[in-house]
């Protein structure tokens, strides 16, 4: 990587990531495959399983968000309706 010596963002250094990626990089503690956590427990998984899980658990949200305002959307029509109805 070229960079200038003397610039007045960064003095001459890449982002903070890559000023200090050397400390975390190699260290025994990194993680360097996905976990699920099954029972209680974190287990290794695949990328292909981690991101079947990740979808999976996207959907559920959606499906449960879709619903609630689903409900809200038909309480309140609802509700408009008896004001409308009251005020005849």
């Amino acid at each position: 990587m070229i960079h200038q010596k003397q610039t007045e963002v960064n003095a001459g250094h890449t982002c903070l990531k890559g000023r200090y990626a050397f400390g975390f990089y190699d260290h025994p503690d990194r993680l360097k495959n996905p976990l699920i956590k099954r029972n209680g427990k974190f287990e290794k998984a695949s990328w292909d399983e981690a991101y079947d899980f990740i979808k999976n658990k996207l959907e559920k949200i959606k499906k449960k968000t879709v619903l609630m305002l689903l409900r809200v959307f038909l309480q309140q029509d609802a509700l408009m309706k008896k004001i409308m109805f009251s005020k005849k």
